[in-house]
């Protein structure tokens, strides 16, 4: 059984003081406008990109590792998203990581993208 998470925005942990705080609002428009309705057909869930992104800034921010389930998971929505979609998402909240990321995640270097970030100074 799947575990549900509900909630009215979505959110990451700062890196900095560890306070929860929403993502951008771009990010929060994006996943309401293209929300879906679950397999059961009762309540809305996050479209395949928007989960995606979800977990990876949850993995990136909050979790700090990109661990299994997460990695089986986002891997799978990898190959139903676009790059461009998911690019749109993840910017507001990487910012100039971003294309690193994006190719790092499509490249198969999923267990990279942390240390990657960690040491990335091109901002």
């Amino acid at each position: 059984m799947d575990t549900v998470e509900i909630c009215y925005q979505l959110y990451c942990r700062s890196i900095h003081a560890g306070e929860w705080m929403p993502v951008d609002q771009k990010v929060q428009q994006l996943a309401w406008n293209n929300k879906v309705l679950s397999d059961s057909g009762t309540y809305y869930v996050l479209s395949d990109v928007d989960l995606c992104a979800d977990l990876i800034i949850k993995c990136l921010f909050d979790h700090r590792a990109f661990a299994h389930p997460y990695t089986e998971k986002i891997t799978a929505l990898l190959g139903r998203v676009s790059a461009e979609a998911l690019r749109e998402r993840l910017e507001p909240v990487c910012f100039r990581f971003t294309p690193v990321l994006v190719e790092m995640l499509f490249g198969s270097k999923i267990e990279q993208v942390v240390r990657a970030y960690n040491t990335f100074i091109a901002y």
